[in-house]
C-alpha cells in the first residue's frame, strides 16, 4: 500500500474550469472534508476552496499540482509529515511558477537554521555599517530577499491570498 499522509489542497482561478478541477481532486481522493462522506461536487470547486483527503501517497502533491498547474489552475497544496518523510507545502500561480517548502506537521513552512542565519549576517552586514551600500552590496540583499522569498514562500503567499480576496 506504501506510505500515505493527510493532504490539503486550495484552490484558486478556478472560473469556467470547476469540472475539471472537480475531476482531478476527486482523481487523487479528495473531498471537502475529511469523513469522505462528502465527495467533491461541481459547486464546491470555487475560488478559494479547501479540499482533503484522510490518506494520501507521499508524493501526491507534486502529480496533483502538475495536474492542476496544467489547468491554470493556483493552488496551495500541504502533506503532512510521516515517519522520515518531511511535510510539503507547494505553491503555484501562473506568473510565480511553483514553490516548494519544507512543512511543519501543522503545515507551517520550516526553514532551516543555516539558511536564516545567512540571510541575517548579509542584512545584519548592511545594517551595521560594516559594509559600504554598493551595487555588489546591493546586489548582495536582493539576492538574500529572493532566497528568502523561495525559503518561506511568501511571493506565492501573497499572490495567493490576493486571489482569495
Amino acid at each position: 500500500m506504501g506510505d500515505r499522509a493527510p493532504a490539503t489542497v486550495t484552490v484558486y482561478n478556478v472560473k469556467g474550469r470547476e469540472d475539471d478541477v472537480a475531476g482531478v481532486l476527486t482523481d487523487y481522493g479528495f473531498a471537502s472534508d475529511y469523513d469522505g462522506s462528502h465527495v467533491t461536487t461541481l459547486k464546491e470547486v470555487v475560488n478559494g476552496a479547501t479540499f482533503v483527503v484522510d490518506e494520501a501517497s507521499l508524493g501526491v502533491c507534486t502529480e496533483l499540482g502538475a495536474d492542476l498547474a496544467a489547468l491554470g489552475v493556483s493552488y496551495r497544496a500541504t502533506q503532512d509529515a510521516k515517519y522520515e518523510y518531511d511535510g510539503e507545502v507547494r505553491m503555484y500561480t501562473p506568473e510565480l511558477g511553483t514553490n516548494i517548502c519544507t512543512a511543519s506537521q501543522d503545515g507551517d513552512i520550516l526553514v532551516a537554521g543555516s539558511d536564516v542565519e545567512k540571510l541575517v549576517d548579509v542584512i545584519r552586514s548592511y545594517v551595521s555599517g560594516e559594509i559600504e551600500p554598493d551595487t555588489a552590496t546591493m546586489h548582495d540583499l536582493r539576492e538574500a530577499v529572493d532566497r528568502g522569498d523561495l525559503l518561506t514562500g511568501r511571493k506565492w503567499t501573497l499572490a495567493l491570498a490576493a486571489l482569495a480576496s
